[in-house]
């Protein structure tokens, strides 16, 4: 897998923790976001819960009627 370079501007304080906790793990700073990225969107896009959704979305028999739903913002209020 290549990997590319990019430039992140982080806040300080965080800065620090993420180098704290690459140290106490024996890594870079630049492996440890990359590893963290990679869980974080492993976890949206292959989680269980994306999964029940997109699943759900699929048996559902809702929808809006025949001729479908034309939605004006004055249907989103009561007036």
């Amino acid at each position: 897998m290549s990997r590319r370079r990019f430039t992140l501007e982080l806040d300080d304080q965080l800065l620090r923790r993420a180098q704290e906790r690459a140290t106490d793990m024996g890594i870079s700073v630049d492996d440890f976001l990359a590893r963290e990225l990679a869980r974080c969107a492993s976890e949206w896009s292959d989680g269980p819960g994306w999964a029940k959704l997109l699943e759900l979305a699929r048996r559902s028999t809702a929808g809006s009627g025949p001729g479908g739903r034309d939605w004006r913002r004055e249907d989103l209020y009561d007036v």
